[in-house]
């Protein structure tokens, strides 16, 4: 149901470097998650795959299509949720929502924007103004769910959600998995990555440090020992290293 590919990808803002010469794939019925610190470039890589913008070099797939350059019948099979999206103020949730998905032929049915709104516990009459930080986080999560996707790309989708909620998510992600479908995720919960991801890729100031299941990237960390060490100490024993 889709595949994407990250081959040597690279990207510069002048003498920054967000990414370097990263590569990976991402295979249907797989959650593949990105870690890394605050600034690692995970963002960017997000913004990449997604085709909001373009590598300075190497190259981002989906299926065959360069995601710079999406024909409209792949991107409409793909569901985007960003980090802090700005929405307009004045329109309620249910009309955003219908907004959304009038944009896709055939559209979802009315049930699956019900199922999304209960999902992420929002009200389709609320204005999106009178929304807190977490309730637009959810809002850009049930905008990507709403057209039931064969390839999700979630920029921390679990962020300002309460326990409940975040489980909520949890199942709809293993739901898509089952599914055979592909999510790519990026989390800075190390729980939420050892419940829910296969493979993992930890990035550091645009590097890729490491890439493997939990239990791969576990016995990766020297000094860290195999029966008995998390997947959050494994994380931070390996950026400590990368460290200057």
């Amino acid at each position: 149901m889709g595949r994407i590919l990250v081959r040597d990808l690279c990207k510069r803002y002048r003498d920054v470097i967000a990414l370097d010469c990263i590569t990976f794939e991402v295979e249907g019925g797989e959650v593949f998650g990105l870690l890394g610190p605050n600034g690692a470039g995970k963002t960017t890589m997000v913004e990449v795959v997604a085709g909001l913008r373009r590598p300075t070099s190497g190259e981002a797939r989906i299926d065959n299509h360069q995601t710079s350059d999406l024909p409209p019948r792949v991107r409409a099979r793909i569901g985007l949720q960003l980090q802090y999206p700005y929405f307009e103020p004045k329109i309620r949730v249910g009309e955003l929502l219908d907004v959304h998905t009038a944009y896709y032929d055939p559209g979802p049915p009315r049930e699956q924007i019900e199922r999304v709104l209960e999902t992420t516990g929002l009200s389709p009459k609320t204005l999106v103004e009178r929304l807190s930080t977490g309730q637009r986080q959810r809002l850009a999560l049930a905008l990507a769910l709403a057209t039931d996707a064969e390839i999700l790309i979630l920029d921390e989708p679990t962020l300002g959600l309460d326990p409940q909620g975040r489980r909520r998510i949890w199942e709809v992600i293993r739901s898509h998995r089952r599914d055979g479908r592909v999510v790519l995720l990026t989390t800075n919960y190390m729980e939420e990555a050892q419940a829910l991801c296969d493979r993992i890729a930890i990035i550091h100031r645009g590097r890729l440090l490491a890439l493997g299941s939990p239990s791969e990237i576990i016995s990766q960390a020297k000094g860290a020992s195999k029966d008995h060490a998390t997947l959050e100490e494994a994380f931070l024993e390996i950026t400590r290293r990368s460290s200057p």
